[in-house]
């Protein structure tokens, strides 16, 4: 009977080890310097919260504020190719905001899902990705996409940005 009453408590905090899930990793990753494959880990909401506020300040056209959550080595890479860094950015996107205003455009977007993900929570860094609805709407019609925007934040900042989209076909945009 001493054999079972020890056995009982075991039995229950081998389960509750088994349980934990703060360690868990997934799938794999060779994006690093040092040759490793990497699983994937849940990343933190700081780094989320970083998208969150870039986002916003792009809604908003305040690139004084952006620049707050950009390195100021920042690389960009748009979806079509072309390579940015912090200045040559804010300059693209001034021009942009030209072109919409002066067309009485509307370029809208909205996001779908955030999530941080992070190949060695010991290393610093995490793998941030942003999914988007985009609209442009002028005189001469509309388009709508699906963007996503892949940042890596380091200490609370932007140090690479990539974006891809795809254009969503459907009968009011032929």
């Amino acid at each position: 009977m001493k054999k079972f009453n020890l056995l009982s408590p075991l039995c229950v905090l081998f389960l509750f080890i088994s349980c934990d899930t703060s360690n868990k990793s997934v799938g794999l990753s060779n994006w690093s310097d040092d040759g490793k494959v990497y699983k994937w880990h849940l990343g933190t909401e700081n780094a989320v919260n970083v998208a969150v506020n870039v986002d916003k300040a792009m809604q908003e056209r305040d690139y004084n504020q952006l620049r707050n959550f950009l390195s100021d080595s920042v690389s960009f890479t748009t979806s079509n190719g072309v390579n940015y860094d912090l200045d040559s950015f804010i300059t693209r996107r001034l021009e942009v905001d030209s072109i919409v205003d002066s067309r009485n455009a509307t370029l809208e977007w909205e996001f779908s899902n955030v999530y941080s993900v992070d190949l060695d929570p010991s290393r610093g860094g995490e793998h941030v990705s942003v999914t988007y609805l985009g609209r442009y709407e002028d005189e001469n019609g509309k388009n709508t996409w699906n963007s996503i925007n892949r940042y890596y934040v380091i200490e609370g900042k932007v140090v690479w940005w990539n974006t891809f989209n795809q254009d969503i076909i459907d009968s009011e945009n032929k």
